[in-house]
């Protein structure tokens, strides 16, 4: 089968075989600043060099980013990192493009399905993925099954409201969500008006700051971390998951965020979901969306 990432940084196509393993892949930048048609010729650029090498596809799955009616394969929503994907027939244009059968996911639905059949949810009942990058997404899978909701699109986890009187501002619009304060651009800014920067300053950066005795920068991470996981301890009192499975950019920087993500859990958290719980990092990193996106084409056989 093959599988689509669609991220505002780069766009990935890969041959994935039914166990999971990618065979080939291929990937470019996002050409995020030609808007959506370039995004598109991209995407259906990767897709047919892999057909090229395999005669036998039958159909294609895509993970995007932005949230994905995966009934009707439109983007109902999508912020300027895929400009002009608000919603874009995403499914229908491809299937076009290929034609062949084409489903259409959330990208971080299409990882948690990856991570619970191949990856650190293997085993699980009731998983809870929760990926913090740029944004902060999630996805529920029970049973093997994502949780869509009535909507097709449940999982949105960055905008459970964290702070909502005179909260920071959300990318969605709304004060006080949690993506505003946890998230990689959240962090990001709050250390630049902090310390008055009038420079990007990226969450790598603040790490290696963090590990050198800046104090600013040790502070903000653990804000960060600890206000992230009173949300989490939150969702496990509300779903009882029987595991959590944590990625994204933002956990790479796990040794000055993770230890105020668990105090905030315990604190929230009631004793028994707590304990019900294991805490995982995700396994298939790079590959999840790919992975988890060719499982949704295998589901067109």
């Amino acid at each position: 089968m093959i599988g689509v990432d669609i991220g505002g940084t780069k766009i990935a196509a890969a041959l994935v075989d039914p166990g999971g393993q990618v065979k080939a892949r291929r990937q470019s930048p996002t050409p995020v600043e030609r808007g959506a048609e370039a995004i598109l010729a991209v995407v259906v650029e990767l897709v047919e060099a892999l057909r090229a090498t395999q005669s036998e596809i039958i159909a294609v799955g895509v993970g995007s980013a932005g949230q994905v009616d995966s009934e009707s394969g439109v983007v109902v929503d999508a912020n300027e990192n895929l400009p002009g994907f608000r919603g874009l027939a995403l499914r229908e244009y491809l299937q076009s493009a290929f034609h062949l059968p084409v489903v259409v996911d959330n990208d971080v639905k299409a990882a948690a399905l990856a991570e619970a059949r191949f990856g650190a949810g293997r085993g699980s009942q009731q998983m809870l993925l929760v990926m913090v990058g740029t944004g902060i997404g999630g996805a529920f899978i029970i049973n093997g099954q994502v949780y869509r909701g009535a909507a097709n699109i449940a999982g949105e986890i960055g905008h459970l409201p964290f702070m909502p009187v005179e909260g920071r501002r959300c990318p969605c619009g709304r004060s006080g969500c949690i993506e505003a304060y946890a998230s990689g651009r959240a962090i990001s800014d709050i250390y630049m008006q902090s310390s008055h920067s009038d420079h990007v300053i990226d969450v790598k950066t603040i790490a290696g700051r963090a590990r050198t005795g800046d104090e600013l920068a040790c502070s903000v991470l653990n804000q960060a971390g600890y206000a992230l996981g009173l949300t989490l301890g939150g969702l496990l009192n509300t779903l009882n998951p029987d595991m959590l499975v944590l990625g994204g950019g933002v956990l790479q920087v796990e040794e000055l965020f993770l230890a105020s993500l668990a105090r905030g859990m315990r604190v929230q958290a009631l004793p028994r979901m707590l304990a019900a719980c294991r805490l995982q990092r995700m396994q298939l990193i790079h590959d999840a969306v790919l992975v988890g996106a060719s499982l949704l084409a295998a589901s067109k056989q």
